[in-house]
Formats: C-alpha cells, sequence, structure tokens
C-alpha cells in the first residue's frame, strides 16, 4: 500500500510540473482540452442477495478527462479498491445464523462519457472492469472459488472547482461473483454493489 501512495504522490508531483492551469468555465472550453488528476475516497459495497452491513472502504488512483465539445468528456480513471462487507448470512445455513465478513481487493479501470449539464456540475455513466487481487471470507483466501473479474456499470454526479473535484457514483453490479458449486451455495447469485465516495485534484495538461 505504502508503494500506490508513493506512486499517486509522484504522479501528482509530475502533473503538477507538466501544467499549473485550472480548470476552464464551459464558455472558454476547447475540444481536446485534457485534465489529469489524482483522486482517492471512500467505498461502501453489499452483497446483494446476502444482506449484511457495508463498511467503510478505501479507493484511491489516477484519472484522466479529455473534452469531445464544451460539454461532452471522456475520463478514464485507473484505481484500487478495498471493500468490506460484514455480517452476512450463508445461504446454505441461514438457520444456524453463523454471519460472514468479506474483504475484496481490486485493481479497476473505468471509462466514462460525462456530460456537463452546468458550467461546474457533470453527469455520467460507462463501464467499470475490475480485476481481483484478494478475496477473503473470515480471513481465509477464497480468490479461487470466486470469479477473478467483476463488471459492472457506474452512474454518478462530479462538481469541479477549480482544480478540486467531488464525485459520488452507484455501481450497478453485472457478474455474479460465486464460481464454484460451493461458492454457489454460500452466497447464490450474489454480485457485489457499491457506492463510491471521492476527492479529486487535476491539472490541466493540453
Amino acid at each position: 500500500m505504502k508503494k500506490v501512495f508513493l506512486a499517486l504522490f509522484l504522479a501528482a508531483l509530475t502533473a503538477a510540473c507538466w501544467g499549473q492551469r485550472t480548470f476552464k468555465p464551459k464558455l472558454t472550453r476547447q475540444p481536446w482540452d485534457t485534465y489529469v488528476g489524482v483522486k482517492g475516497g471512500v467505498v461502501y459495497s453489499k452483497l446483494t442477495t446476502l444482506g449484511g452491513k457495508p463498511k467503510v472502504g478505501s479507493m484511491g488512483g489516477l484519472f484522466t478527462e479529455a473534452f469531445l465539445t464544451k460539454s461532452i468528456a471522456i475520463q478514464t480513471e485507473m484505481t484500487f479498491s478495498h471493500q468490506r462487507i460484514h455480517n452476512t448470512i450463508a445461504l446454505d445455513a441461514p438457520e444456524d445464523g453463523a454471519a460472514s465478513d468479506w474483504q475484496l481487493s481490486y485493481f479497476n479501470t473505468d471509462f466514462l462519457l460525462k456530460q456537463y449539464i452546468a458550467d461546474r456540475l457533470g453527469l455520467y455513466t460507462g463501464i467499470h472492469a475490475a480485476y481481483a487481487i484478494t478475496m477473503k471470507r473470515n480471513g481465509q483466501n477464497i480468490k479461487k472459488e470466486l470469479h477473478g473479474g467483476d463488471l459492472s456499470i457506474p452512474a454518478g454526479a462530479c462538481l469541479v472547482w477549480h482544480n478540486v473535484s467531488l464525485d459520488a457514483r452507484y455501481q450497478y453490479p453485472l457478474r455474479k461473483l460465486a464460481k464454484t458449486d460451493k461458492a454457489k451455495a454460500i452466497m447464490g447469485n450474489a454480485r457485489t454493489s457499491s457506492v463510491i465516495l471521492t476527492i479529486g485534484y487535476r491539472f490541466k495538461v493540453f
């Protein structure tokens, strides 16, 4: 994790040396105005068929945003996330009341199409793909029991002020998590849905 934060710091420092201009208002934007930035925040996740309580996880990474017109932009992201779900009940033995805690860490890539409906307020959707780094249930590694990749559709809004951006999104899950028969007996068709809140800082590079 220290290496990740060091990489983010170096990326931000490089971007700072590359460009210092702030985010442009809508009327002064030009096609292919491009920004790079760093972002970080919190993730609230749950497994759709198992109940349980979402616990605060963390995420952080890099993003780019390129304008196609004064109001439409394409944003790409590369992030790491650590998701935590607490106190779920296994489907194969709900009567015994045994609860499970889950820890899921992913490397994520996002491709977003963004529409600025006001000067600094944007709405977006796109596609989110993830590759699992660690997958644990009650502290035990279960990565072989689950699908290592995840797919979802993000939908959200962002507010940009100067170089600072606030972002909130919901990720609608498309892929079932369980892969083996053993995992399917425990969690059925459970998918991972998430709400993500982040703050970012950007620099104009083109």
